[in-house]
């Protein structure tokens, strides 16, 4: 094993070329005076949002240790710290840290107390007895929960600095969503999708899905409704702009040769994708789902992704007795899914009944139809631990399932509405896509 020297200086090496690892530190886990002194120099340095170049860690070096010199730095900048990650350099530090911390403070002071005359000093041993607890929990990587001020405000410096640059914002894959949900697909959080039958929710939110393959975000899209053949149909359609009817043989049983040319140009491009899995299985629980994505994040090699979910409401946790506080305990557990294992979920839903009650009477009628988040049954329950909500809204369904020989109905496009019901860091907002239901694909719709 490395030296702790060695182990403290591959560290800050590793923080020189990576400061936002600063986040990670609930202390200063050096154990010399210069490791201890560089760890502060350069912690400041980058808060401030100093270049950590060696002329400013010299100049600032120097006012707490003249050992911060030309000559340290460069010893440490010429040190090989590919060999091992910044993780096994950080788990030593603090490994090394917490022993030093037993045994060289912790264990004299407990034998000074038990070799003392006169009456043991119970609640000065115990106190020392949870610092060796608090040092092995170090060890472990189990530091307490409680979280300082400080360390809030230099893990959100990472995060304003990480969207600047981009590394922290987490799209949809939809140029058009992003722009609007001020989070994005942020990990540990849940976005509900939900319409009546027939209004397109799944193809919606499956082109979402395929917008995130086309972008390499690593996602996968767990289908406990439609099979892998209803699926595929609708992926290939939109794709090559095929519709799917003539996916089917003709009347003479043959399909046209063109289209196997089609689905070979697309097989070639499916070769390149790495980072999307399909799972068709319509018997799933939580802790199936959890993993999925744990095998997925492992084979995709990556800690994030998005995990859709359709129909939320299949997986075999909600859907015996579907009550309001059954399907709270449950979201709470998909809520504390997403954070664990570092992904966004987007949970489908079918809108109730009553999404349907009313029989509109004229064409202008039917936005009467529009959806809210009552038409979700139980809604509260499913909405409380959604960031979003969207709710899908196709007008043109409607005209033709009320008034299908009114003449007017070849007028209407057929717009879907995404509307915004719920969104916790943003603004409520509409965005329309033009449905074209022949090849399952919706396009950017302007006035």
């Amino acid at each position: 094993m490395l030296s702790i020297v060695k182990i403290e200086q591959l560290t800050l090496k590793s923080l020189l070329e990576t400061p936002d690892e600063f986040q990670r530190f609930h202390d200063n886990y050096m154990i010399s005076e210069i490791g201890k002194d560089l760890f502060t120099v350069i912690k400041k340095l980058y808060v401030e949002g100093v270049s950590l170049t060696d002329e400013h860690i010299i100049a600032e070096g120097n006012k707490v240790n003249k050992e911060i010199n030309q000559i340290t730095l460069n010893a440490l900048r010429n040190m090989d710290n590919k060999q091992e990650s910044f993780e096994y350099y950080f788990k030593t530090l603090k490994e090394q840290y917490a022993k030093h911390n037993i045994e060289d403070k912790l264990l004299k002071d407990v034998l000074t107390q038990v070799s003392a005359k006169g009456h043991l000093n119970i609640e000065k041993v115990m106190e020392l007895n949870k610092s060796i607890v608090d040092n092995l929990a170090v060890i472990e990587g189990k530091e307490s929960l409680l979280i300082s001020l400080e360390q809030m405000y230099l893990k959100y410096l990472g995060t304003l600095r990480g969207r600047e640059s981009g590394d922290n914002l987490y799209s949809f894959g939809d140029a058009t969503l992003d722009k609007r949900v001020v989070m994005g697909a942020a990990p540990g959080h849940i976005t509900i999708v939900f319409a009546a039958t027939g209004l397109g929710k799944s193809a919606w939110t499956f082109q979402l899905v395929r917008k995130q393959i086309n972008k390499k975000i690593p996602c996968i899209y767990i289908s406990l409704e439609n099979d892998i053949t209803m699926t595929t149909d609708r992926m290939f359609s939109s794709a090559s702009k095929i519709p799917v009817s003539q996916l089917y043989p003709d009347r003479d049983g043959v399909i046209e040769d063109n289209i196997y040319e089609e689905l070979r140009k697309e097989m070639r491009k499916a070769e390149k994708v790495n980072r999307f899995f399909f799972i068709e299985e319509p018997n799933l629980h939580l802790s199936d789902v959890r993993s999925i994505i744990r095998e997925s994040k492992r084979k995709m090699g990556v800690d994030y992704l998005i995990a859709t979910v359709d129909l939320l409401s299949m997986l075999k946790d909600f859907s015996v007795g579907l009550t309001a506080s059954l399907i709270e305990e449950k979201m709470n557990e998909l809520h504390e899914l997403a954070r664990q294992e570092n992904v966004h979920i987007i949970g489908v839903l079918q809108a109730n009944r009553s999404a349907d009650d009313f029989v509109p009477k004229t064409i202008e009628q039917i936005d009467r139809l529009r959806p809210n988040k009552s038409n979700i049954k139980n809604s509260s329950a499913w909405a409380e631990r959604a960031r979003l909500v969207l709710a899908l809204f196709r007008p043109k369904f409607y005209a033709n399932l009320y008034f299908k020989d009114d003449p007017e109905i070849d007028l209407l496009d057929d717009i879907t509405e995404v509307n915004c019901l719920k969104q916790n860091s943003g603004e409520l907002f509409q965005i329309k896509y033009l449905f074209d239901p022949s090849i399952f694909t919706f396009f950017r719709y302007e006035e």
